[in-house]
């Protein structure tokens, strides 16, 4: 969003890495995020099965868990257009793809 409204994303990610947003998966995945380095780290693909777990349990005990729904679609699009083997943080490629945009 950062991008697309003509902020620099490094400037919105040091505005928000010291509060409740920030996080430490954050300060390790935004450099690669930054620099489209999606070098297997944690595969995509590796979040697929566990997600897939997760939703099945949840399932099994008729627990609703939309948001984790929702981030499998997003992982299974990557696999769907041959990210799977790459770094989760290649989560960064389904939004530039939906729009039409690079961080780079």
């Amino acid at each position: 969003m950062a991008k697309k409204a003509g902020v620099d994303p490094s400037s919105v990610y040091q505005a928000i890495r010291t509060g409740l947003a920030g996080s430490v998966v954050m300060d390790q995945k935004s450099n690669k995020i930054f620099s489209g380095d999606f070098k297997p780290g944690f595969r995509v693909e590796l979040h697929i099965k566990d997600l897939q777990n997760a939703l099945d349990t949840a399932h099994d005990i008729n627990v609703s868990t939309p948001f984790t729904a929702e981030a499998m679609e997003v992982l299974q699009s990557l696999k769907a257009h041959g990210h799977e083997k790459e770094d989760h943080s290649a989560i960064a490629e389904y939004y530039e793809n939906i729009n039409n945009l690079k961080l780079q």
